[in-house]
């Protein structure tokens, strides 16, 4: 008996279709031969999918990365010096091998400061790409998340003393003292926390929704971080909560005034102390690879649940906190 096919034997035009229409893959110039196992791997790869090893970093042209959640343990890249890098090229190139924006790249590039290039899953593959910078002039080290501590931030203060040679520290919960000598103050870094909250209220009907009330508000506290020679945690001054006694005649009603008093005091006291005072200036630049932590919050109400209430909100406590303690291990690469 002849078969389906037989009784209805497909068209022309469908057996002549191509099975697709755009070549799948990379060709085969674009290979990367890896040096161990000589297979050749594709562009993106910064270990060989074979043998495993890594594949030099001259020859990485963009790196295969995945963007991590912020409870992963990642690793930074932190750019050091760029001052012998020429700007123009090296800006090209590591736009490619990251996949961002060339402008973006130029700006951290140019500040020169130590901001991090990206955050990446492996220890191995950071190392790699922080070899290829410096192929290009560009010196960075790599910091991971756990080193950093942003779950354990620096202890709260509630009130600080100066002496004639030592620093009185109350902490917020517990009452307990400690004094620190202005000789071992090692870093002053003011900064500020912003929070941005969004909340709006909707209408559910079939299967839309209608926002039919939004409300944003903005705040800011400014904090500054204090970090002793011999103490990695650090403690930290709110611009809530703080008792700014310590200004005497000089204490304001106005946080933010009492606030920048108390940097000036603290640099004249602690002369030798070093103050970082550009977190507000790299803020930008530090969204790139540490960005404002972002949150929703949804709950329906009403008669049928028809009413929808969402909060959102975003903040960069967790992005402030990196950077103080990566100023402090950078201090502690140095001394």
């Amino acid at each position: 008996m002849p078969g389906d096919n037989d009784q209805n034997p497909e068209p022309d035009w469908l057996l002549n279709l191509p099975t697709r229409s755009n070549d799948i893959g990379f060709a085969p110039d674009e290979l990367v031969q890896c040096m161990v196992c000589g297979k050749r791997n594709a562009p993106h790869r910064t270990s060989c999918l074979y043998c495993g090893d890594a594949i030099a970093a001259g020859e990485i042209e963009r790196l295969d990365a995945r963007e991590l959640e912020s409870w992963e343990n990642g690793f930074n890249v932190i750019l050091l010096d760029s001052a012998q890098a020429d700007v123009e090229t090296a800006a090209n190139q590591i736009a490619s091998i990251l996949d961002k924006e060339r402008d973006v790249v130029a700006s951290l590039l140019e500040s020169n400061r130590p901001v991090p290039f990206c955050r990446l899953e492996s220890e191995a593959k950071a190392s790699l790409l922080g070899a290829k910078l410096e192929a290009l002039g560009v010196m960075t080290t790599v910091v991971s998340d756990e080193s950093l501590k942003v779950k354990s931030p620096p202890s709260r203060l509630r009130s600080l003393r100066f002496e004639n040679e030592s620093l009185t520290l109350e902490l917020f919960n517990s009452g307990e003292k400690i004094d620190l000598r202005r000789d071992e103050i090692a870093l002053i870094i003011p900064g500020v926390f912003t929070e941005d909250r969004t909340e709006s209220i909707g209408k559910r009907k079939r299967k839309s929704t209608k926002t039919v009330q939004e409300i944003e508000t903005s705040s800011d506290q400014p904090v500054i971080d204090i970090y002793s020679a011999h103490d990695p945690n650090g403690w930290r001054i709110p611009g809530t909560g703080f008792d700014f006694s310590c200004l005497g005649a000089n204490k304001s009603l106005i946080v933010a005034e009492n606030m920048k008093e108390l940097e000036v005091k603290l640099a004249q006291f602690a002369p030798s102390a070093r103050m970082i005072d550009d977190y507000k200036r790299l803020r930008s630049s530090l969204e790139v690879a540490w960005p404002s932590e972002s949150k929703r919050d949804s709950q329906l109400s009403g008669v049928g649940l028809r009413q929808i209430s969402n909060v959102f909100t975003t903040n960069n406590s967790g992005q402030f906190t990196k950077f103080s303690r990566l100023q402090r291990r950078l201090y502690e690469k140095e001394v």
